[in-house]
Parts: C-alpha cells; sequence; structure tokens
C-alpha cells in the first residue's frame, strides 16, 4: 500500500508540473488571481500557518521531470513496445489510480462516520440514552476487565523485575495497600496445633489417629470403641482368629436325606472358644464383692437391642398385669422404639408420636419418689451408673442401696445400664462396684468390650437362667473379640482399685483446668470424666475440635471425656496439654463477652 501511494503521489506530481507549463504558455496570467492567491498567503500568516516553498523539494521535482523525460526517451530509442504491453501499464496506472481512490474513500466514509456518531451523541434524546445505558455498562465492564488484566500484566512485570509498586519502599511513611498485603502475607490459620512425634505408620493407637493432611487428632471419646485403645494389629488377629468360625443361618443348618433339619456341630476350636468365655465370665462374677451376675451369658448385635432383650427378660417373669418399668429421669438408653420410651430426655421422645406405656421416670437421687413409685404393676427398675447427659455426675450410693433394698422388697429385678461406660475404667468390670456394694439382676455393657462395632453383652443371674440359655454360638464375631478383650484386661492388671478410688489421670486433668473462672465442677468416676462449665457445651466441643479433641457434650453447659484405660504418658501429656489450650481459648472468649 505504501509504495503503490508513494508512486501515485509521484504520478501526480509530474502531471501537475506539465499542467503548469502549458498553462504558463498557452494561458496568460490573470492578476486577480495572483491577487487571490496573495490573499490566501496573508491569511495563512495570520493564522500561525504560513506554507514556504523549499527549493530543495522544487529542485527535486525538477531532477525527477527530468530523468522522466530521460527514460522516456530511452523507452523509444529502443524497441517500440508492442500494444499488448501498452495495453498491460495502462491497466496497471489504472488499478494504482483506482486502489488510490478506493483507499481515500474509505479514509472519507470513516471520517464522515465518526461526525455523525459525534452528532448523534449530541442531539441523542434522553429515552434512547437510557435505552443505551446496559451497552454502555457493558462496555464499561469490558473496559475495566482490560484494565484490570493490564495491571496484573504490569503488576507481574514489575514483580520480575524487582519493582513492587504495590508495597511502599524501605523507610517511607506510605503504608502498604490492602490487596498487596493479602497478596503476600495470607492469614494464618486461627490455631496451630501441637506437633505429635509418632510415626503415622502406626496409627490407629491408643487415642491418637489421624483426620486431614496427617493431622493427630486426639480421640478423646476413644474409651467407647475399645477399652483398650486403637489397635489396627489386634482387630486383625480377632478376626484371623475366627475366619474359620464365621457361619451364617444358612450353613448353620442342613438337610438330611429324610428332609429333616440337623444341627451342625460347631467345631472344635469354636467350642473351646466358648468354654473359654464362659470360664472368664465366671472368674468376673464369682466374687461375691462384684456384683456381677454370671449365671447367664447373652449376646446382642446392638447396645439397643440389649437393652430392649433386658426389659423383655424382666417383664415376662410375672403375668400380664406385671409391666411398668422405673427410669430416671435424664437416663439415656438408646434409639429403639422402646428405649426411647424407657429414656428420660424429652429430645428422644419428640415427634416420634406416642410412645410405648409402661415407663415412670423419676428424678435421680429421690429415695421417696422411688419408693411411692414402685407398685404392684412394676416390673423391674431401670437405672444407670452415670448420667452422661448431665455433666457425668454418678449415682449416689445411699440411693443405689435403697433402690437394692426396694427391689428386693418387691421382688422385682434391677437393672443396670452400662452401655455407654467403658467396661473396666473404674478399676473394677462395671461402674456401679466403684458406686455402692450393691449386686444386680441384670447388668448390660457394650462400649469398649466389642473394638468398636455394635455390640452387647447380658449378665444375668440364675432368676433368668432358667429361661433362658447362653447364645454366643450365635455370634462367633462378637464371641471372639469379646474374649480377646477380656483376655488383654486381665493381663494388664488393669481390673484392680486405685488409691482413694480415683484415677490418677483425672487429677491431672482436674488440676490444669481448674483455675478457669468459667469452670464449675469436674466430676470424675474413674475415667468418665465431666466438666461443667458456664458456657454452651456446643461451643466447648466445637473449639475442642479446633484444638484437635474430641469430645461430647454432657448437657447443656457440661463436656465428658471417655478415654480407654490404656494410656501412655506421651498421649496423656499431649490430651492434657490441648484441653488447656481449649480452656484458654474458652477463657478468652468468655473475658471478652463479660465485657
Amino acid at each position: 500500500m505504501n509504495e503503490n501511494s508513494d508512486s501515485a503521489y509521484e504520478d501526480e506530481d509530474f502531471a501537475a508540473d506539465e499542467t503548469c507549463d502549458d498553462d504558463s504558455i498557452n494561458h496568460p496570467v490573470d492578476s486577480e488571481s495572483v491577487e487571490a492567491q496573495n490573499m490566501t498567503t496573508e491569511s495563512n500568516e495570520s493564522d500561525g500557518y504560513n506554507f514556504v516553498p523549499d527549493p530543495d523539494g522544487l529542485a527535486d521535482s525538477e531532477d525527477h521531470s527530468a530523468e522522466t523525460e530521460k527514460s522516456a526517451d530511452t523507452y523509444g530509442s529502443e524497441e517500440e513496445p508492442s500494444e499488448l504491453d501498452e495495453v498491460e501499464w495502462q491497466d496497471d496506472e489504472e488499478e494504482l489510480e483506482e486502489e488510490e481512490d478506493d483507499s481515500l474513500k474509505d479514509d472519507e466514509e470513516e471520517q464522515l462516520q465518526e461526525d455523525e456518531e459525534w452528532q448523534d451523541d449530541d442531539e441523542e434524546p434522553e429515552d434512547d440514552q437510557e435505552e443505551e445505558e446496559v451497552p454502555e455498562e457493558e462496555e464499561d465492564d469490558s473496559l475495566e476487565d482490560d484494565e484490570e488484566e493490564q495491571l496484573q500484566e504490569e503488576s507481574i512485570t514489575s514483580e520480575e523485575a524487582n519493582l513492587d509498586t504495590h508495597q511502599p519502599k524501605e523507610g517511607s511513611d506510605v503504608p502498604a495497600s490492602p490487596e498487596s498485603q493479602d497478596r503476600t502475607e495470607p492469614n494464618p490459620p486461627p490455631i496451630s496445633l501441637t506437633p505429635v512425634d509418632v510415626d503415622l505408620a502406626s496409627l490407629p493407637h491408643g487415642m491418637l489417629r489421624t483426620i486431614r493432611d496427617e493431622m493427630v487428632f486426639i480421640d478423646a471419646m476413644s474409651g467407647r470403641c475399645s477399652s483398650l485403645g486403637f489397635d489396627k494389629n489386634r482387630s486383625r488377629f480377632m478376626l484371623d482368629a475366627i475366619s474359620d468360625d464365621l457361619l451364617t443361618d444358612s450353613a448353620v443348618w442342613a438337610a438330611d436325606g429324610q428332609g429333616s433339619a440337623t444341627r451342625i456341630e460347631e467345631t472344635c476350636s469354636f467350642r473351646e472358644l466358648i468354654r473359654s468365655m464362659e470360664e472368664m465370665i465366671q472368674s468376673i462374677t464369682t466374687d461375691a464383692a462384684s456384683g456381677l451376675p454370671g449365671q447367664l451369658v447373652q449376646l446382642s448385635p446392638s447396645a439397643d437391642q440389649a437393652i430392649d432383650m433386658a426389659i423383655s427378660m424382666a417383664r415376662q417373669l410375672k403375668d400380664d398385669s406385671c409391666y411398668r418399668i422405673i427410669t430416671l429421669v435424664g437416663s439415656d438408653h438408646g434409639r429403639t422404639g422402646m428405649c426411647r420410651s424407657a429414656s428420660g430426655v424429652p429430645e428422644l421422645q419428640e415427634n416420634y408420636g406416642p410412645m410405648m406405656a409402661g415407663f415412670t421416670q423419676i428424678p435421680m437421687g429421690d429415695q421417696k419418689t422411688l419408693a411411692a413409685a414402685v407398685d404392684d404393676q412394676t416390673a423391674a427398675v431401670l437405672i444407670s451408673s452415670v448420667d452422661l447427659n448431665d455433666a457425668a455426675i454418678p449415682c449416689d450410693a445411699d440411693f443405689l442401696l435403697k433402690t437394692r433394698q426396694i427391689c428386693d422388697d418387691h421382688q422385682i429385678p434391677l437393672i443396670i445400664d452400662e452401655t455407654q461406660i467403658v467396661f473396666g475404667a473404674t478399676g473394677h468390670s462395671a461402674t456401679f462396684q466403684l458406686l455402692a456394694n450393691i449386686r444386680a439382676d441384670l447388668a448390660v455393657f457394650s462400649a469398649g468390650l466389642f473394638n468398636g462395632i455394635p455390640g452387647g453383652l447380658i449378665l444375668g443371674n440364675d432368676t433368668f437362667s432358667s429361661s433362658y440359655h447362653n447364645n454366643l454360638n450365635d455370634f462367633p464375631l462378637h464371641t471372639s473379640i469379646l474374649k480377646t478383650t477380656l483376655q488383654e484386661i486381665a493381663s494388664n492388671d488393669r481390673i484392680a482399685p486405685w488409691p482413694d478410688d480415683i484415677h490418677p489421670f483425672a487429677i491431672r486433668i482436674a488440676e490444669s483446668i481448674s483455675g478457669f473462672e468459667f469452670i464449675r465442677d469436674i466430676n470424675a468416676t474413674g475415667l468418665t470424666i465431666g466438666i461443667e462449665t458456664d458456657l454452651d457445651s456446643s461451643r466447648i466441643v466445637a473449639v475442642a475440635n479446633q484444638h484437635g479433641i474430641l469430645l461430647k457434650t454432657a448437657g447443656q453447659t457440661a463436656v465428658c471425656l471417655q478415654p480407654p484405660i490404656l494410656m501412655n504418658d506421651h498421649e496423656q501429656d499431649i490430651l492434657i496439654e490441648r484441653i488447656s489450650r481449649t480452656m484458654e481459648s474458652l477463657e478468652r472468649e468468655f473475658s471478652e463477652a463479660s465485657l
């Protein structure tokens, strides 16, 4: 385009020179045109623009014309061009002229279009302006996006050149912009956890387990999973030991040639397992001071079903008129329909329709109300040793003794529910053995015995052994796990009372948090530790999770810990240190709220 335009302009100059020469020869000089030219020059000078002919330019034009004439003479001196050559030369000149005219026309049209747009903008009515507000906003947004992209590119370029324009130079008083602060200094995590020096390949064990990004988490409720803590090797050993004895119902019974069903005899190893399990139960319950019945052993696939079975067994001792069960206010016995009806927590019974009839709740420790509630229609008294919905407060010894006496007077069984209390966590097999010297007619256990799988254990006296038989052969998996757990508890000598019946770990917990203002009381029943506070329990659990600890609510203003009975010193130190940090965070919140 540039080469063609230059050659076109040169042709126009050459044509203009020839025209001027012809005019000077054929036409006289007009005086009026000279005067008009002089006036134009004067007006240009007055406007500040003075046209001065360039002598060098004239000389160049004369030289150019001379060269053109010379080339023409030279061309004429050579062979005469043919008519086809002349036509092609003329066509080339015409194409150059047409391209120049088209470019000029395009420029004129663009200029006219811009002038019309400016005029339309100036003369545009208000209605049209309102209609075009949306496109203008979109155009502004696109311009802002382009500007932001350009700024980002400039910032990247400046960072590469070590010229950060967003932050002030050293020694300057200009503060850094918020954008630069967010970009260069990310917000630190709100709470930094204490690193735990442990081999992650060995987890889980004790109270330690890993969660997000290999963070070591302290499960202060791990005793409910297993009294011995987390241990993958123990679980693997249990499963390997009974892999050959896991039989389904379809394999237990087989049809003989005559079509009758006969029981397949258990394998020798499984019979030995059942025998050793029964002997172990006997060794735990034969002591008269233990208070545990050992004449009947019943297994259940869950703790809730074990409670259902115990209530049904008590109701079947007498006729249909004797069916009422006395329970305690605030007790939690499970999630089945019968367990919800027996529980003394209103939240467990809401939105479930009418509860089952035959359950009466009395306040814990109210001996007079208990004595008045028991009548000829009462089938049993069902109590929990520790109220886990009220700061883990244990039952009073006098109340337990009075309950045993009332049951004996009316010849009704006493059922003690310890399905949510870690087995052996008080230095005794059962928690109620620590609280009072009483015996239970039916004792139900679950927490800590089955290594994390659902299961329930019922121990009954001879009153029930005449109507029921041991069903260990119906649950080979639960039987094997239960036997292994009891053997390890016995081998570690964990079933032994402590001085003053207080666990040393509970004393350390009390010493570490008793100084905080919002702590009201600490209830320790073995390793079942309840902390009463002035704060909302859900907030305590949430802050504890931020510090890498798992706790459980025990009422509106209390939390509970239930660690396993096997804890090494390192795990105890980590748990106490993180609980202290949790309480420090809550103390700051409590102080700020009071101000």
